[in-house]
């Protein structure tokens, strides 16, 4: 016992020795004088350097202190809010040593330097439990450079995560913790691997110490369908080598098998509810014939008895007398009537929201975990199924838990991995529009309909859900189509989740001709969410998630005058990604002057890889062209 202290001693008091934390002032002339980032012209504001050490606190035990620098230039105004600094804590934390310094070149050429004004630094409460302080730097503007610096005195172990990255590129980033390996595991994450500077041995297996640096960091910059940053941010993320898990004791092994067998023995020994949703579900369910029929009942069953509350605290039986439950006891409930009623093989769903991030691999775990479902294996089918939301038809789950893979657990056998996908119920959505041509007025008397299935229909359903939902719909479709006007509306199949759901519009194009003889096919593609091109980068690291696959087309009929000859109509074409990934196809023809316009696009796979990026931008860029292609009029007389 004695050794350990004395080798505690000797570490903690070599943290003051190799843990030295940069000094403000340490400005040079090409910091104040750069006017650009050569290896990211477009970025507005830079990270010269960081530095951040964490350790254990030599004075309160269980703590852990962490200082932390940053020298930062501008280039333009377009990032100034990294001048504005806002630092959250718990209550029983404690932050101090804040000092930070602007510095600006004066008329002269000379450097002068404005000091943060301690009286101004503000005090913030979030909620009862966390508070913290915000300060902005003084006298920032187009060239300058700042630094601050501060500590954090806390008995938080997340105080050791750690960026890499962040929305503006660093030059240098560089990181020291000191932790026990009896605390903590560590994970690296992200697709950029930092460098690691310092012996990572742990002193007689006791006491750990990890630098790691970073040079040349580029911005992380997120982009249409990312499913969470923090999947794929280069960043450091340390847990807990004991987590509280509820289906694992202190001292067992973390692993699946013990996992699985506390499982099966709360879910299918202490609260095994078979028998009592046997009793209630009605006969005219249980002697369904039909095995799918049966199914969709039972969900539908629980689906329209519950009503989801997020606070509730009860056992089953209370949740289904009272009618509403958290999400684990209606998938809980979902999943004992479905035994009940004899249908296929139900299994209990762990998984991970796209907002919560993939669940680790790495261990046994159920702490990753934030949402229940079920899965339904029903002949060589399956169906995950939520019976929470109201709205949502059988097979149809939530598109923020189809991210990643949910662990699947089964009475009979070991859990297992599966792919969180929900593809029974395609996500199409078609378009047809008939139009006439009003040469007089200069606009389009249209006839809309859009038929839409899948997370298309469960969307507008979302919509219709809300109070004056019709003129909402119709006051964003004429907001987002400003030469739009809307006469009436219907919508059919509102409730009806097994149908698709068709809204009919009665409406108006105003200024169908632009500049005197051009018809824009842009303006006729009410709904499409591809117009424009979402990918932007120049490379991207990180996949495409697009959740679903999903499929739009759009049928176009417009009747011209006689008056009117079209003059050039745009060729017909269609491209294709590999292996059918995704395809689009466009066709226009005139006859009997009735002007023809079909096109179509499919996003055949929910997830493209970064190495696809570039052809899936080029599918798009090329998508977006063809659909703001022109046709051109010419008027007879």
């Amino acid at each position: 016992m004695k050794n350990i202290k004395v080798i505690l001693l000797i570490f903690l008091s070599s943290i003051s020795i190799y843990g030295q934390i940069p000094k403000l002032g340490n400005i040079f002339n090409q910091d104040i004088f750069m006017k650009s980032y050569t290896k990211d012209s477009t970025a507005g504001a830079l990270i010269l350097e960081e530095f951040c050490e964490v350790f254990p606190s030599k004075h309160k035990k269980y703590y852990f202190k962490k200082n932390y620098y940053v020298k930062i230039k501008f280039f333009n105004n377009n990032n100034f809010d990294k001048a504005t600094i806002e630092i959250p804590y718990s209550k029983i934390s404690k932050l101090e040593n804040i000092v930070g310094v602007t510095y600006n070149l004066d008329e002269n050429g000379n450097t002068i330097k404005s000091e943060l004004d301690v009286n101004k630094i503000i005090n913030r409460n979030y909620n009862t439990s966390v508070k913290g302080k915000s300060f902005v730097l003084p006298n920032v503007k187009k060239g300058s450079v700042i630094e601050y610096k501060y500590s954090i005195l806390t008995n938080s172990y997340g105080v050791y995560d750690w960026y890499f990255q962040t929305d503006i590129p660093k030059v240098k980033t560089s990181y020291q913790a000191y932790f026990s390996s009896d605390n903590f595991k560590v994970r690296t994450i992200g697709y950029l691997r930092p460098q690691n500077v310092g012996d990572s041995k742990c002193l007689k297996g006791k006491l750990c110490n990890l630098s790691y640096k970073l040079h040349n960091v580029p911005a992380f910059t997120e982009e249409a369908f990312l499913s969470n940053k923090d999947n794929y941010i280069s960043r450091l993320s340390f847990e807990k080598a004991y987590i509280f898990d509820p289906y694992v004791k202190k001292g067992q092994n973390r692993e699946w098998k013990t996992i699985d067998k506390a499982i099966r023995n709360r879910y299918d020994d202490d609260l095994d509810k078979t028998s009592f949703y046997k009793r209630k579900l009605p006969d005219s369910i249980l002697s369904e014939p039909n095995e799918l029929i049966r199914a969709k009942k039972v969900y539908y069953f629980i689906q329209n008895h519950f009503t989801l509350d997020t606070n509730t605290d009860q056992y089953l039986f209370q949740a289904y007398k009272n009618k509403k439950g958290t999400i684990k006891q209606i998938n809980l409930s979902l999943y004992y009537a479905l035994k009940a009623a004899n249908v296929g093989i139900p299994n209990l769903v762990m998984s991970s929201t796209r907002a919560n991030g993939f669940a680790t691999k790495l261990h046994a775990t159920v702490i990753d975990f934030n949402y229940r479902l079920v899965l339904l294996n029903l002949g060589e089918k399956k169906y995950f199924l939520d019976a929470t939301n109201k709205l949502l038809p059988f097979g149809l789950i939530p598109s923020f838990c189809l991210n990643g893979d949910g662990r699947i657990f089964n009475p009979n056998r070991p859990s297992f991995w599966e792919p969180m996908v929900s593809n029974i119920i395609p996500s199409t959505q078609k378009t047809i529009i008939r139009a006439k041509l009003n040469t007089i007025e200069n606009s389009f008397e249209t006839r809309l309909k859009i038929i839409s299935n899948g997370y298309y229909a469960y969307k507008k359903r979302k919509q219709l859900s809300l109070p004056k939902s019709d003129k909402i719909i119709t006051g964003k479709m004429e907001e987002k189509y400003p030469y739009l006007e809307i006469e009436k509306s219907k919508f059919n199949n509102r409730t009806d989740k097994e149908k698709p759901l068709q809204e009919i519009h009665t409406l108006t194009i105003e200024d169908a001709i632009s500049e005197g003889k051009y018809i824009k096919i842009a303006n006729l593609m009410m709904g499409s969410s591809s117009i424009e091109n979402p990918f932007k980068l120049q490379n991207r690291k990180y996949p495409v998630d697009f959740g679903y696959p999903n499929e739009e087309s759009f049928r176009i009929s417009i009747a011209l005058p006689e008056n009117i000859e079209v003059i050039a109509i745009p060729k017909s074409e269609g491209f294709k990604l590999p292996n059918n990934d995704a395809f689009y196809l466009f066709k226009a023809d005139i006859k009997n002057n009735i002007l023809s316009i079909n096109f179509q696009y499919n996003i055949n796979k929910k997830v493209f890889l970064n190495d696809q990026y570039q052809l899936l931008k080029s599918f798009y860029s090329k998508m977006a062209k063809v659909q703001n292609s022109l046709i051109e009029l010419k008027f007879k007389n």
